[in-house]
């Protein structure tokens, strides 16, 4: 899961215990939408 949300796992400390970084190449989908995507997905619409 920590993959699929844009993470790049660096490290194993502990059980179910993981040292994580923001993935350069594979970024999470919150990282790359923009605000009428998001406005959209939210079924908002903006007043005029």
């Amino acid at each position: 899961m920590l993959r699929s949300a844009g993470f790049l796992i660096t490290g194993h400390s502990g059980d179910e215990i993981y040292l994580c970084e923001p993935h350069p190449d594979s970024p999470s989908c919150i990282a790359t939408w923009n605000r009428e995507e998001y406005l959209s997905a939210a079924h908002v619409t903006e007043p005029e």
